[in-house]
């Protein structure tokens, strides 16, 4: 798995290779690219379980595991995948969790809204903001 940019690093273009995110018994799928901070690439992902992944794509039923964020390291060329705060585990299969990461006092944030209804934003709900520690490793 490849994310879908490329990434200069010193005065040369770079493919980013994933291949880290890919476990046993999980595949992570990249959303779009959200941002860059202190040489780290972010992303929101979805993690899949590999037993599922040629008959369920296929079939169009995508059975996602659940949201985190993964890390790209640009200095060490290493990614890692950092799950959400247990606080929002409950609402990570669903489609009523909006993320959306982003930098705050020189950290990592993502600000997280729970929503009744995806279709039905009259009455949002109030963004929670959870800023990592800066050793980017999950800790909130």
């Amino acid at each position: 798995m490849k994310t879908a940019g490329d990434f200069l690093v010193g005065d040369f273009w770079k493919e980013i290779n994933t291949d880290s995110l890919e476990t046993e018994t999980s595949l992570f799928w990249p959303e779009y690219f959200q941002m860059f901070s202190k040489g780290m690439c972010y992303w929101l992902a979805i993690e899949q379980d590999k037993e599922l992944f040629p008959f369920d794509l296929i079939g169009s039923r995508f059975q996602a595991n659940g949201t985190l964020i993964i890390s790209f390291d640009t200095s060490r060329e290493v990614s890692h995948g950092i799950p959400l705060p247990s606080e929002l585990q409950q609402f990570v299969r669903s489609d009523h969790l909006c993320l959306k990461l982003t930098v705050w006092n020189e950290s990592v944030a993502f600000l997280a809204r729970v929503v009744n209804s995806p279709h039905d934003n009259r009455y949002p709900e109030p963004y929670e903001m959870w800023v990592m520690d800066d050793d980017f490793k999950g800790a909130y």
